[in-house]
């Protein structure tokens, strides 16, 4: 069974993992499903219960999913857990064994998503900086997490840091479901739904905090109450709850100078398209942001553009925006018969105001994308956009950016991305390590304009790499030796202000 599912604006085709999977979907469409499906979450509970008995070394496993909150969707919602061990335990070694004996116990091996596990010794469980990490979508101040080996709840305030790991979620699920589009006729009801429950979540999570103002569209709510129960009509509700989403996250006007000394470097094909965009009403603006690494003199890489909306000039509705999409897409096309394309393209729709919120909050992947916007980001109205990008924001989010990487070499996940893909991709990673380095130690920061400076800030058993040679598996011992090097200076520069991220062990 396949689902169709649009990313980015390409779709792509995503198998069914096993026939347990495919029935857990058919199961959830049919009358009383919740029941059925209830016991079977309950059975794969009871059954990680036994991993401590199989590996000694796990001391408890905590439910991290609230089963009894509203926005936890029995045949939708993963069942997350955190496996706790001993402080002498070998995380990934433990890890590798407690997924191989999970794989095997069903329906858990459905509904824990496995490739997520987080594994956690005791010392770092202990610290609220690490805990907080594991805070999503919770809407409560008080976070409750049972743990299944002891039977007891353990109950903690949601901090700063929290706070700022769920509006980092809120985000990342905005970005997933709606400001990279789907087509029509590609999506499943099954993705309407999570559609509708992550958008949903999302946005009242941040109005709730005072993010954006609070929600008074009652239609958009009562679309969002449709879609998340699965109505019948949902495929006729969601154009209007999509378009309705938009206008609440179009809060604010454009703050800008006109801007000086943009980058020339990108191809006019490009430049002149994006002049054609501003010709719909509901553009406001276009942005490209360069990767990392650029020539002088010409873009190369990977270019992410984001389309502005703006319902200010005119509502946002369905055929200005089959227009928009249509544009986009017969761009992508085009520029995907080009064969060794010097630069590619990865398209988003934004808003003013969620290009404040991510700006002045630094709600990005990387926490200093904003600093580097601001430098590199070229306007094709020639614009320079102001924000106030707040310092303590930004401190929060390196901690988060540090605990994602710290989780990713926890999971085994690095490896597989960057093994097999070009050194540039390996490199550009070592080298946004290096400038939040420069960040946090109060060093002028500069964004390398060549390969040889990128080089210059490894070591210099590197220094025989090109940029466009593959990394093979016996590559891999020295470039994770060097970014782990890297990520232990960043936690020491941020333990000075937090001891307790000490605690990372990596």
């Amino acid at each position: 069974m396949k689902l169709m599912i649009y990313s980015g604006f390409r779709v792509e085709l995503v198998k069914m993992k096993t026939l347990r999977q495919w029935l857990i979907a058919v199961i959830s469409t049919l009358p009383f499903a919740r029941f059925i499906l209830k016991s079977l979450y309950s059975l794969a509970i009871n059954r990680a219960k036994s991993l401590p008995a199989v590996h000694p070394e796990i001391v408890d496993i905590y439910l991290l999913s609230n089963l009894s909150d509203k926005n936890f969707v029995y045949g939708q919602s993963d069942l997350n857990i955190v496996l706790i061990i001993e402080d002498d335990a070998k995380p990934k070694v433990l890890l590798a064994r407690a997924r191989k004996t999970l794989r095997q116990i069903w329906p858990a091996n459905v509904l824990i998503d496995l490739n997520k596990l987080p594994v956690l010794k005791e010392s770092e469980f202990k610290t609220p900086l690490i805990r907080s990490h594991l805070i999503t979508g919770s809407s409560r101040t008080v976070t409750k997490w049972e743990s299944l080996v002891h039977g007891k709840e353990l109950d903690f305030k949601v901090l700063d840091q929290g706070y700022f790991a769920k509006h980092y979620f809120h985000i990342l699920m905005l970005e997933m479901f709606l400001l990279k589009e789907v087509t029509p006729r590609t999506y499943s009801k099954h993705w309407i739904r999570s559609y509708g429950k992550n958008v949903s979540l999302a946005l009242e999570g941040l109005s709730r905090d005072g993010l954006i103002n609070p929600i008074k569209d009652s239609k958009w709510k009562r679309y969002a109450a449709k879609l998340f129960g699965f109505s019948p009509f949902a495929r006729i509700y969601f154009p209007s709850h999509r378009e309705r989403t938009w206008k609440i996250l179009d809060q604010d006007r454009p703050l800008f100078e006109d801007a000086v000394d943009q980058d020339t470097g990108y191809p006019e094909h490009l430049l002149s398209f994006l002049d054609e965009l501003l010709k719909n009403p509901i553009v406001e603006d276009a942005l490209i942001i360069p990767s990392l690494l650029q020539n002088t003199d010409k873009i190369k890489g990977k270019a992410f553009i984001d389309i502005i909306l703006s319902s200010n000039r005119k509502d946002i509705n369905k055929k200005d925006f089959r227009k928009l999409q249509r544009q986009v897409d017969q761009f992508i096309d085009q520029e995907s018969k080009v064969e060794d394309a010097e630069l590619k393209f990865d398209f988003n729709f934004t808003t003013i105001t969620t290009l404040k919120l991510r700006q002045e909050r630094a709600l990005f992947t990387y926490p200093l994308e904003g600093w580097y916007r601001s430098q590199k980001a070229y306007s094709a109205k020639g614009r320079q956009y102001t924000f106030q990008i707040k310092k303590q924001c930004v401190e929060q989010a390196i901690i988060h950016f540090l605990l994602l990487q710290f989780m990713r070499f926890r999971t085994q996940k690095l490896a597989t991305s960057l093994i097999g893909s070009k050194f540039m991709k390996s490199l550009n990673l070592m080298n946004r390590y290096t400038l939040i380095l420069d960040y946090l130690s109060g060093k002028e920061m500069e964004i390398p304009e060549k390969y040889s400076d990128m080089m210059s800030n490894i070591t210099p058993q590197l220094a025989t790499y090109r940029s466009k040679d593959p990394v093979q598996e016996e590559d891999w011992p020295l470039i994770k030796s060097q970014l782990v090097y890297s990520l232990k200076k960043i936690r020491d520069e941020l333990a000075k202000k937090h001891p307790t991220l000490k605690n990372l062990q990596f």
